[in-house]
């Protein structure tokens, strides 16, 4: 097993009850999202209630300020205002990442379309302009606030996007800093729940697709549909691996590489890992039916 990737899961406000026994597996080490644009998602309560999870990352979903209302100093001066409070409740955070994406947003409408022949009403979904602008200025943004965390915290800095906004984002727009960051990637292997995701920990079997270019990657987001505990109705988590060996990510994160905690049962974790989100696929498909 000392070949194998380390897992990390991901944690937003969400997620504020979540218990360490009802994730059901090993995971050493969790991010959690800390502000989107000026609004701060963090309270004593959440803080607390995760740190059993050994939070060691933290994210900001940044905002373009296409209509000026989240300047990017401000944007910044919040997230770097959750770092402090994770510090006040003892809670150190080891790497900084900043999440690049579109995020469309939609609106329910009612409308008369044509069904088997007939006009009938029906409510649809329509897309409305994302909240977030792609151009050159949003790209500069995002390295100006990796730069000033960067600055300011002085620990691993990166960048979170899929190879979609990398390709239409950033590199469309002439963007060409990004490799010199590190990268978390979020792309899934597939729509909703494959068994085969249970094995993205294993470097033989699994790799993401990266943006063209890239040749490096840090963090692999694998899966959002993951059920905390296998069951339906209970909160999703966001799933990563990492490229490396556990021993490489606590390296990298400045952190002592200490002996993962075995499980109270003795087995082994890969085979508790596969087990839980084996059966977290069968209760998504399960709400899929």
């Amino acid at each position: 097993m000392t070949d194998m990737r380390a897992r990390n899961v991901d944690f937003s406000h969400w997620q504020r009850f979540l218990s360490r026994e009802q994730l059901n597996v090993p995971v050493p080490i969790g991010t959690l999202k800390f502000n989107e644009g000026r609004k701060i998602y963090l309270d004593d309560e959440l803080i607390d209630s995760l740190a059993a999870f050994d939070v060691r990352e933290g994210y900001m979903y940044i905002r373009s300020n296409h209509q000026g209302y989240f300047p990017l100093t401000a944007q910044i001066d919040t997230y770097l205002e959750a770092v402090e409070m994770c510090k006040a409740r003892g809670v150190t955070i080891d790497a900084h990442w900043v999440d690049f994406e579109q995020n469309v947003l939609y609106k329910s409408v009612q409308k008369r379309v044509k069904v088997g022949g007939k006009w009938v009403n029906r409510v649809v979904r329509e897309a409305l302009p994302p909240d977030n602008q792609f151009s050159m200025q949003f790209g500069n943004m995002t390295l100006v606030a990796l730069q000033e965390i960067q600055k300011e915290t002085k620990r691993l800095t990166g960048l979170y996007t899929s190879p979609r906004y990398y390709q239409e984002g950033l590199l469309q727009y002439g963007q060409k800093w990004m490799k010199d960051w590190p990268l978390w990637i979020a792309q899934w292997p597939f729509y909703g729940w494959d068994d085969r995701i249970a094995n993205a920990h294993d470097p033989a079997a699994w790799n993401p697709r990266l943006p063209a270019g890239v040749v490096d990657w840090f963090k692999w987001q694998v899966t959002a549909w993951w059920p905390s505990d296998g069951a339906a109705g209970t909160p999703t988590l966001d799933m990563n691996v990492t490229n490396g060996t556990l021993a490489q990510y606590k390296a990298a994160l400045g952190l002592a590489d200490t002996p993962a905690t075995p499980p109270d049962d003795g087995e082994d974790p890969a085979a508790q890992w596969n087990a839980a989100l084996t059966a977290a696929g069968a209760a998504i498909e399960d709400l899929r039916r």
